[in-house]
């Protein structure tokens, strides 16, 4: 279920996206939806190669798009 504000669109918390970051294409888990961006948990390699402390890192709403069960190939 996605949630509208604005013209754009809102995932809830546990749902699965992508967003490209530094030249990469990453995926992760909403943690908390907040009214301008997400925080997401993403891989602790990823992190890693971000360079980043942790793997938690905020995407502004519109900078990503929820992965669905028509994304996955088996």
């Amino acid at each position: 279920m996605n949630l509208a504000v604005g013209k754009e669109i809102v995932v809830l918390e546990g749902s699965k996206i992508v967003f490209n970051r530094a030249g990469m294409e990453i995926q992760g888990i909403v943690v908390l939806v907040r009214e301008n961006s997400l925080m997401v948990e993403i891989r602790a390699e990823d992190a890693k190669e971000l360079h980043y402390e942790n793997n938690l890192t905020i995407v502004r709403h519109g900078k990503y798009r929820e992965i669905t069960s028509k994304d996955v190939v088996a």
